[in-house]
């Protein structure tokens, strides 16, 4: 994750900010919130950006020029709601969608957790996201190179549920990838 996207609620109506993880503090994840090191000035005087399209280089440079923020990336951002939903294909052949990201404490995607649509049940399962071959934002759809045989068979999981190591070394080898711990 290289931002947030923080809503400012009523004290900004219709306001939303940028912030990089490296300048958020300790979440409480009891209360359900996480703590900004930056001003509600820098914020309140912070250039705007649509959040409902790509950010270009030159916003960012903009946007993150007023913070003091070193630009993070050299590309086009897309934000988690354009991913979520998103059709994952192998060949023609559409294998599920994408229902959510599953993010560690250090603001990394460790997980996309897919909808395989395979089966009359919707089964869920997680899967690395170093697995997608290719993001096709013209077609919106995310490309795979896996059968439909090894999406049936993956390990299942079901939202909500507390992802344990053990579960995760069931899912590194069932796809046959080197886990991102090792």
């Amino acid at each position: 994750v290289l931002y947030m996207a923080a809503d400012t609620g009523d004290w900004l109506p219709g306001k939303r900010a940028l912030v990089p993880p490296a300048s958020l503090g300790e979440a409480d994840w009891v209360e359900r919130k996480i703590n900004v090191m930056v001003t509600r000035e820098d914020i309140e005087s912070s250039p705007n950006i649509d959040l409902h399209q790509p950010i270009t280089r030159e916003q960012e440079v903009a946007y993150f020029a007023h913070f003091g923020w070193a630009c993070l990336w050299d590309g086009e951002l897309r934000s988690s709601s354009e991913v979520i939903g998103l059709p994952v294909v192998s060949g023609a052949v559409k294998l599920g969608r994408v229902d959510d990201l599953v993010i560690d404490d250090q603001w990394i995607i460790r997980y996309l957790a897919i909808s395989s649509g395979v089966d009359k049940e919707r089964e869920s399962f997680l899967m690395p996201p170093r697995l997608l071959e290719n993001a096709d934002w013209r077609r919106s759809e995310l490309t795979i190179a896996l059968s439909s045989d090894v999406i049936r068979s993956s390990p299942a999981f079901e939202p909500g549920q507390r992802i344990t190591r053990d579960h995760e070394v069931d899912i590194y080898r069932h796809f046959s990838a080197n886990p991102y711990w090792e």
